[in-house]
C-alpha cells in the first residue's frame, strides 16, 4: 500500500509539472483512481491532480461538478468545471473522485456557487436565452428544496444579492406604462412578485412569471418578493403624474382607481406601524404633494389634493385648500394625518339621560293596580266563593279571547258598566295567579305569595302538586297559554309517584293536557307491577 502511494506521489508529479494535462495522462489518472486506495485518495484530495474537461489545467476534484447530477449538467454542461468524458463515464473512477472531493450534491454553499456561475456567465455574454433556461431551473430547485437548503445568514445574503433570477421584461397589458427598466437578471432582494404590481411597476423589477416566488419558499423567508415602503411612494408619486397628464385614456378610469385605491391601502396599513412615520411624513406631507384622490375622476386635476388640505369631520368644503375628506378616502385616515391632514375635535358629549322604559312603568303600574282592591281601576268583578277580586276589563281582553269574548261580544257581562262575576270550581289563589300572568307578570313572580301561605298540617310537595293540577285546569278553562308552562313544570318536577300518578293522569284527561296523560301512561306502564301493589 505504502509502495502504491509512494509511486503515485512521485509518478504524479512529473505529470503535474506541465501547465496543461497531457492526454496520456488521463489513462495513468484512470489506473490510479482505481485502485480504490484510500492513501491516495487522501493525498489527491487537497491537490491539483485532476485534469478539467478541456485539459486546460490541474484542479482540485472540488473544483468540478459531477454531470450525473442534473442541476449540475444543466449549468455547467458548457464549462470547464466538469471532468474530461474518460473519467466522467467511468463509474469506478467516478465513485473515488467523489470520495475525493468531486462536487456531486447540491448544498447551501455549492447553490450560491452555482448562483455565482450563472452571473458569471451573464457577464461573459453567453446566449441569453441560454442562460435563462439554466437560471430558472437553478431558481426552481431553491423552490423545490428549500425544506432542505437550509442557509446561514451569510450565505442567505449572499443568495439575496446575486444577479441570476430572471426578470420579467414584458408586460403584456399595455396599461402598465413606463415600466422599470431592468436587466434580463435581477438579484432577490431587488425584485418584486408580480402580484404587487400595481404598487410598484415604475420602481421595481418583477419577477419572470416562470419563477414567482412559491407559498413555500415566502413561509421561510416572507417579505422578500415586497416591494419597500419607500418604493411604493415613489410610485405613487409616478402614477399621480401619469393621471394628471393623460398618459390614460378614460377607459382606463376603472383600472386607474383600483391601482390608486391599491397604493393608499398599502400605505394606510404601513402607516399604522411606527417605524415608517418618519419616512411616511417626510415624503408626503408637503403643501405641494397633491397625491390625494378626493373624487371619482382621476383625470380632473381638480380632485388631486394635499394630505394638508383635508379635514375630517367638516361635512362640507369650508374654502379652498379646506376639504372635506370624502367618502372614497374615508378609509384611510392613518395615512391622511401623517400626510398632515386635520380632524375636528367636538368637546366629549355628557353623559346620556337614563332611557326611560314606558313598558316597564306601565307594566308596574298596571300590576299595582290589580292588587290593590276596590280601587276606581276595576271594573270587572270576580266573586269567588266569599272572596270578591277587582280587575279591568281592557287588560283582560287584551291577554285572553275568553275574557275579550266575555267583555265584548255582546254577552250579558259585556252589557254592564261593572259586572260581577261568579266563578265557580276554582280557588281564589289559583285565580289571583291566573290574573297576575295575564296582567304580565312571570309564571314565577305570579305564585311567589301563594307558596308562602301553605295550610298548617300539609307538605309544601303536596300543596304544590295540588295547586299546579288546580291551575292546570283554569288555565284549560280559560283557554290561556300558561297551560303549557304548568303542564311542563309538573311533568319535569319530582313529585310525580306511585301514589299519585292515577289521580294525576284523571286530572290530565279533565283538562285535556294530553302530554301530561301521555307521561303518566308512560308512568303507570313502567311501574305497574308497584302500583297494583299499593
Amino acid at each position: 500500500m505504502k509502495f502504491r502511494l509512494l509511486f503515485a506521489s512521485t509518478v504524479i508529479p512529473s505529470f503535474t509539472k506541465f501547465k496543461t494535462p497531457p492526454r496520456e495522462y488521463i489513462p495513468f489518472l484512470q489506473a490510479v483512481l482505481l485502485l480504490n486506495n484510500q492513501e491516495i485518495e487522501e493525498y489527491f484530495r487537497h491537490r491539483g491532480v485532476i485534469p478539467n474537461k478541456s485539459l486546460t489545467e490541474f484542479v482540485s476534484a472540488d473544483a468540478l461538478y459531477d454531470m450525473n447530477n442534473t442541476l449540475f449538467r444543466s449549468i455547467f454542461a458548457d464549462t470547464d468545471n466538469i471532468l474530461p468524458p474518460e473519467l466522467q463515464n467511468n463509474n469506478q473512477c467516478l465513485n473515488s473522485l467523489r470520495r475525493i472531493g468531486l462536487e456531486h450534491q447540491v448544498n447551501c454553499s455549492i447553490y450560491v456557487e452555482c448562483a455565482k456561475e450563472i452571473e458569471l456567465q451573464i457577464k461573459q455574454g453567453i446566449n441569453p436565452s441560454v442562460v435563462k433556461e439554466r437560471a430558472k431551473n437553478l431558481v426552481r430547485y431553491l423552490y423545490e428544496n428549500i425544506n432542505a437548503l437550509r442557509f446561514n445568514s451569510e450565505q442567505l445574503n449572499k443568495i439575496m444579492r446575486i444577479k441570476f433570477v430572471p426578470t420579467e421584461r414584458n408586460i403584456r397589458n399595455q396599461f402598465y406604462k413606463k415600466l422599470k427598466e431592468v436587466s434580463l437578471f435581477e438579484s432577490f432582494e431587488n425584485l418584486c412578485s408580480r402580484k404587487y404590481m400595481n404598487i410598484c411597476w415604475t420602481q421595481c423589477p418583477l419577477f419572470d412569471e416562470n419563477v414567482e416566488l412559491t407559498s413555500s419558499f415566502n413561509e421561510h423567508y416572507p417579505g422578500i418578493d415586497y416591494p419597500s415602503a419607500d418604493n411604493i411612494i415613489e410610485h405613487w408619486f409616478v402614477i399621480e403624474k401619469m393621471a394628471k397628464g393623460k398618459s390614460w385614456n378614460r377607459n382606463c378610469k376603472k383600472e386607474l382607481k383600483g391601482v390608486i385605491n391599491e397604493i393608499y391601502q398599502v400605505m394606510n396599513k404601513i402607516s399604522e406601524h411606527k417605524d415608517y412615520e418618519l419616512l411616511i411624513r417626510c415624503k408626503i406631507d408637503q403643501p405641494e404633494k397633491r397625491i390625494f384622490l378626493n373624487g371619482d375622476d382621476p383625470f380632473d386635476e381638480q380632485n388631486w389634493v394635499a394630505g394638508r388640505e383635508l379635514i375630517f369631520g367638516i361635512q362640507e368644503d369650508l374654502k379652498e385648500g379646506m376639504y372635506k375628506v370624502k367618502d372614497n378616502l374615508k378609509e384611510y385616515k392613518e395615512l391622511l394625518m401623517l400626510a398632515g391632514a386635520s380632524e375636528i375635535a367636538p368637546p366629549r358629549p355628557p353623559s346620556p339621560n337614563p332611557i326611560f322604559d314606558q313598558k316597564d312603568k306601565l307594566f308596574i303600574s298596571l300590576q299595582n293596580k290589580l292588587e290593590i282592591q276596590n280601587n276606581k281601576y276595576h271594573d270587572v268583578i270576580f266573586i269567588i266563593g266569599k272572596e270578591k277580586i277587582g280587575a279591568n276589563k281592557y287588560v283582560l281582553s287584551a291577554a285572553s279571547t275568553y275574557f275579550d269574548r266575555m267583555f265584548y261580544s255582546g254577552l250579558s257581562e259585556s252589557t254592564k258598566d261593572k259586572p260581577e262575576i261568579i266563578i265557580r270550581d276554582t280557588r281564589p289563589d289559583i285565580f289571583r295567579v291566573l290574573l297576575r300572568w295575564l296582567y304580565g307578570k312571570s309564571f314565577e313572580e305570579a305564585i311567589k305569595s301563594v307558596l308562602h301561605n301553605i295550610p298548617a298540617g300539609q307538605s309544601y310537595e303536596t300543596y304544590y302538586l295540588t295547586f299546579l293540577v288546580d291551575l292546570l285546569k283554569a288555565t284549560d278553562y280559560y283557554g290561556v297559554e300558561l297551560k303549557d308552562e304548568v303542564e311542563d313544570i309538573i311533568i319535569n318536577s319530582s313529585h310525580i309517584g306511585v301514589t299519585n300518578v292515577c289521580d294525576i293522569l284523571k286530572r290530565a284527561k279533565d283538562s285535556d293536557a294530553k302530554r301530561l296523560k301521555d307521561f303518566c301512561e308512560q308512568y303507570i306502564e313502567s311501574n305497574r307491577e308497584l302500583i297494583i301493589r299499593i
